[in-house]
């Protein structure tokens, strides 16, 4: 069955039961009306979240509507999208390069067969990358205008919802965006997440929290930054997943020199980041830290 023809029986089966794509929708909280009008026209797959949802509101089992075979993620597609989402490039540029082919390589052999919210982990996931390389707070303008508002409804987030988010933060940064409630909402649901049993998941929520700390840097607003790396601090203990510690610890460093309240400690955050990123081999971000060390400590 292809594309189309799941379209046209979710838009038959709609239709017969009198309701409208707002009216089927709702508040848009699991599917919006444009992502309807699209799985309906046979332009996107919808994935088994969504494919739920619809069969839920049709009272008919999915197995009515497709096949679950049918979208069945590839197991070298998820490593490579895990890669993505894990590692950390810190300006190095054989990082960017080896990123570069990854996304290559899903375009070339997997992008057209995903559904579509794995095509639009891909195209945040591209948008990130663009944003930290270029320093463009342009790139991923699209996806944030598409789906933004839609995350503003949940309270918890999935994957797709948390990597929005990470481009979110990083395009705030660029632009010095002041706080505002939407911050203040988003920044409480983050500290609450607390489900440790999806790896990406908690992953990308420590990537949001760090793109937090960046733009409390970038807007030098402080209240909030020891509550936020204590928060990072409490998931790389439970996850003993330390590739992000140096980071933090080069955080605090910075924090304990803007809000003048202890050099030494400064000085002593600046050495473990440092020795962290050597035992990580991750010689471009040590170079940063040595270079804003000397800076801060001529």
């Amino acid at each position: 069955m292809s594309n189309l023809e799941i379209g046209k029986r979710i838009r038959t089966l709609r239709t017969e039961k009198g309701l409208s794509r707002e009216a089927f929708c709702g508040d848009e909280k699991e599917l919006t009306v444009r992502q309807l009008g699209r799985i309906e026209t046979g332009n996107n797959l919808p994935s088994l979240a969504k494919l739920d949802y619809i069969a839920g509101v049709l009272e008919i089992p999915i197995s009515q509507l497709i096949d679950e075979g049918m979208i069945i993620v590839p197991k070298e597609y998820l490593k490579l999208k895990t890669k993505l989402i894990r590692q950390s490039i810190h300006g190095d540029e054989e990082k960017i390069r080896q990123r570069e082919a990854i996304f290559e390589d899903i375009q070339e052999h997997f992008y057209d067969q995903l559904p579509e919210d794995e095509q639009i982990a891909v195209e945040v996931l591209q948008a990130i990358d663009d944003v930290y390389v270029s320093e463009n707070s342009e790139f991923g303008e699209g996806l944030i205008e598409e789906y933004f508002e839609q995350l503003l409804l949940k309270t918890n987030y999935d994957t797709n919802d948390l990597l929005i988010l990470h481009l979110y933060f990083l395009k705030c940064t660029l632009n010095a965006k002041p706080i505002d409630n939407v911050f203040e909402n988003i920044y409480a649901n983050i500290l609450e997440q607390t489900n440790f049993s999806d790896a990406n998941n908690i992953h990308l929520i420590q990537r949001v929290i760090v793109s937090i700390v960046l733009y409390h840097f970038n807007i030098e607003y402080y209240d909030l930054m020891p509550q936020t790396l204590s928060a990072v601090r409490e998931i790389i203990d439970e996850i003993q997943d330390f590739a992000l510690l140096p980071t933090v610890d080069f955080f605090e460093a910075k924090y304990y020199i803007h809000t003048n309240q202890n050099k030494d400690l400064a000085l002593d955050y600046y050495n473990k980041a440092i020795n962290g990123s050597k035992l990580l081999n991750d010689k471009s971000f040590r170079d940063r830290v040595i270079e804003e060390k000397n800076k801060d400590f001529p």
